[in-house]
């Protein structure tokens, strides 16, 4: 069973859904033919059809979880994209939703881990007539190993009455081009690289042929629609049956952009045999390119970032596991949550390990500056979030120390603020048996913002921060503002009215950045209470939140689902997040729309449409919808690949009323509220017309059943002249598949372009869910 002992899928699809790179050799093939008697593990195993000797396995929906291994196959040497082939037939499958997982696990033999990967299966990918071969792509490291492989099948929890049935043919393992030479992939040291700073890459090229291979290795830098820039030609020699990793280097114009490293095999010919891609990012603040996902809907880590790196205790195996999966998901900013001892009070602890989170649990700060470090040296921003109020310890010892600084009401009690001194009690008891751990803070108090010795003992906290690992905070529930009915120590109020407040947190918050930055340039500021209908009494105050790329969490977004929310209705859900995404990128700001209900809405095909809309109003997540096997695709890599059409900073929303664009369709579409224009990095201008095919339900979490809009094909759209100029060229971008049952691909596609009467029209074949025409003038 081990035939070859190298192998890799082809990483670029053939406009058939299930068809690979020509060449492909299949390396290993199990029907089931020789298992005795009726079943398998419990599976029920049928003839393909009636009197065959064909036999196939039958899964069916009885409960919810991992069900028995079904394939186990030992001693592959296996590196970087592998695919394995299931030919696969079902019933009562949909498009889109819960449905049943194959979970592949490749078993590192000489280092005992393993790599794991889940896939949905949805239609139209698997036939109810007749079983189709689906290629499932496992991304493994790029340094060659012998793994042995397990698959085994997961059901999602099915609420339906119509459970799903499969039927598996057989399982392949599909070598690529028979035998010759290709590379396994890149790997690169960060995700995001300041300027003027060279990105290293690690390329593994295998030569499984029998006699050596001499050829080139020709590496590009694709940026924008299509622009290419070959960066390095490295001559490539490879022994017989081994493999050759290549270390370099490259330089890359300086441009705030996201890119693609592009690694072509070249033959002693000039023939391009293999290829593969690798996305990064060029820019001084990682956070500006935050758009990936830590998870997929076939991501078995969706828990990742909870489990491993927040605030629970967890070993060092599988601290360095989930820093892995972030970094490989292509993250580049991450947040800390509430990590701290005591926050804006004292953020350094006087002992480690130490009662962190608002006192829930014993945490190490070694851990976290491990955590930090690794962020870092991989081009990930880490932040830490800053809860804005002071409490328990370090908050009591600062205010027996300076009653003054602190705020209060009208009465004299502190603002937000209590004392509780058997909790004090408690807490002095953490190193004995009588200690219990708990969230109750025993001390809750404000700083006064407007007294200069606060704002600098804020300012300092804050570069403590920064000498411990982290370039930037996320500042929550207080911010250096102030309101009316706020007093001092001595009753005199600190702002007589909004007006006189607005103009007061504005100066507070330009003050304590400034004293930060004017020490650490670097430094970077993001703050909650970004939505509009939090900031009506506040707009000098937002405005300084916004300037010098603040991060803005618009917090209120997780709630819209609900009935009384006026935004329940997925237009006025569009109009409002695209809308203020634009206000906020105009004032400097960095828009970060919160997911519905905070962990993500109930139902798939509301993941998908938040995600999508959160993407075309330039907002950054970690939650976009990502779904490859039904053809949707990875929405969150277009901005971060095409960064200029989705969070350029030179994007501007027109109104509904605007002439420039029409667009004609047979099916209703979403556009006329979505089209922006644009000058990217190159001086370009441009327009672009976002399409989305409306959700079957007109309210948020009003679809249960994943139904999808049938797509909407032959669409036409037509732009007329702009600045004084016409359209060159026009692109199709999009992270879905370009037809119905092609895979998906994140790509810009040329389109031909016809003028007449003033007017450049295009024709969009086909729209799934979602795909933006640029016209570049």
């Amino acid at each position: 069973m081990t035939g070859k002992s190298l192998f890799r899928c082809a990483a670029a699809m053939c406009a058939t859904l299930f068809c690979i790179q020509l060449g492909a050799e299949t390396l290993s093939s199990y029907g089931f033919d020789d298992i005795p008697g009726p079943q398998l593990h419990s599976y029920p195993v049928e003839a393909k059809s009636p009197g065959s000797k064909d036999k196939v396995l039958h899964f069916t929906y009885s409960s919810p979880g991992r069900k028995a291994i079904f394939y186990h196959r030992q001693n592959f040497k296996l590196g970087g994209d592998v695919c394995v082939r299931l030919y696969l037939k079902g019933k009562k499958l949909k498009q889109l939703g819960p449905t049943m997982k194959f979970h592949f696990m490749f078993h590192d033999v000489k280092t005992n881990k393993n790599v794991l990967f889940d896939n949905s299966i949805f239609t139209p990918m698997v036939s109810q007539d007749s079983f189709k071969p689906v290629d499932f792509m496992c991304k493994l490291p790029i340094e060659p190993a012998t793994y042995n492989i397990l698959i085994l099948p997961i059901w999602d929890k099915i609420i339906s009455k119509d459970k799903p049935e499969i039927w598996l043919d057989k399982v392949e393992i599909i070598d690529e081009d028979k035998g010759l030479p290709y590379v396994t992939g890149i790997q690169l040291n960060k995700n995001c690289f300041p300027f003027g700073e060279e990105p290293k890459a690690t390329i593994v090229v295998v030569n499984p042929a029998k006699k050596k291979f001499s050829g080139n290795l020709e590496i590009s830098v694709l940026s924008g629609l299509s622009h290419k820039d070959e960066v390095k030609n490295i001559p490539v020699e490879v022994a017989p049956g081994s493999s050759k990793t290549i270390e370099t280097s490259f330089k890359v114009e300086e441009k705030e952009l996201g890119h693609s490293l592009q690694a072509a095999l070249k033959d002693s010919a000039g023939k391009v045999i293999s290829e593969k891609s690798r996305y990064f990012a060029i820019g001084n603040d990682e956070r500006f390119f935050q758009t990936m996902n830590f998870y997929s809907v076939d991501s078995p880590k969706q828990y990742i970032h909870t489990v491993y790196l927040f605030w629970p205790p967890s070993g060092q195996k599988l601290m360095d596991e989930g820093l892995d999966f972030m970094f490989n998901r292509l993250l580049t900013r991450k947040e800390d949550f509430s990590w701290s001892w005591c926050e804006l009070a004292g953020f350094l602890p006087p002992e480690d390990p130490y009662i962190g989170t608002e006192g829930c649990w014993w945490i190490s700060l070694d851990r976290y500056k491990t955590m930090s470090s690794y962020y870092a040296k991989h081009g990930i921003r880490p932040i830490s979030y800053v809860q804005g109020h002071l409490f328990s310890e370090a908050a009591y010892n600062l205010f027996e120390k300076h009653p003054e600084w602190f705020i209060y009401d009208r009465k004299g009690n502190l603002v937000g603020g209590y004392f509780n001194m058997r909790d004090r009690d408690n807490y002095q008891k953490r190193h004995s048996f009588d200690f219990k751990l708990h969230k109750k803070r025993y001390l809750y108090g404000l700083l006064n913002p407007l007294l200069p010795e606060c704002r600098q003992w804020i300012a300092d906290q804050f570069i403590e921060l920064y000498k411990f690992g982290y370039k930037g905070i996320r500042w929550d529930v207080w911010a250096m503002e102030v309101k009316p009915g706020w007093y001092d120590i001595m009753g005199n109020e600190l702002a007589k009215n909004w007006k006189e407040a607005d103009e007061k947190s504005a100066e507070s918050l330009r003050v304590v950045k400034k004293l930060v930055n004017d020490k650490i340039p670097e430094y970077t500021w993001g703050y909650n209470y970004g939505a509009p209908e939090e900031n009506v009494d506040l707009p000098k105050y937002f405005d300084e939140k916004c300037r010098g790329n603040g991060w803005i969490l618009d917090e209120t977004t997780c709630a819209y689902e609900k009935k009384t929310s006026p935004y329940h209705f997925w237009d006025a859900y569009r109009d409002r997040i695209i809308g203020w995404g634009d206000v906020v990128r105009k004032k400097g700001g960095i828009y970060n729309p919160f997911k519905i209900k905070r962990s993500g809405a109930d139902y798939d095909i509301d993941r998908l449409y938040t995600g999508i809309i959160q993407v075309i109003s330039g907002g950054r997540s970690y939650f976009h919808y990502e779904n490859r096997n039904a053809g949707l695709g990875r929405v969150g890599s277009l901005p971060f690949r095409f960064t200029d059409i989705y969070i350029g900073r030179n994007l501007s929303l027109l109104p509904k009323t605007q002439k420039y664009v029409t667009v004609k369709s047979p099916a209703p579409l979403w556009w006329d509220t979505m089209v922006h224009t644009n000058v990217n990095t190159r001086g370009d201008r441009q327009i672009i017309v976002h399409l989305i095919n409306p959700p079957h339900a007109k309210e948020i979490e009003e679809n249960p059943e994943n139904i999808m809009t049938p797509p909407v094909k032959n669409i036409t759209v037509s732009a007329g002249e702009y600045a004084g100029k016409m359209p060159k060229k026009a692109f199709l971008v999009m992270a879905e598949s370009f037809k119905s049952g092609i895979m998906p691909e994140t790509q810009a596609v040329p389109l031909k372009m016809t003028i007449k009467n003033g007017k450049a029209t295009v024709v969009v074949p086909e729209i799934i869910a979602y795909k933006a025409v640029v016209f570049e003038y």
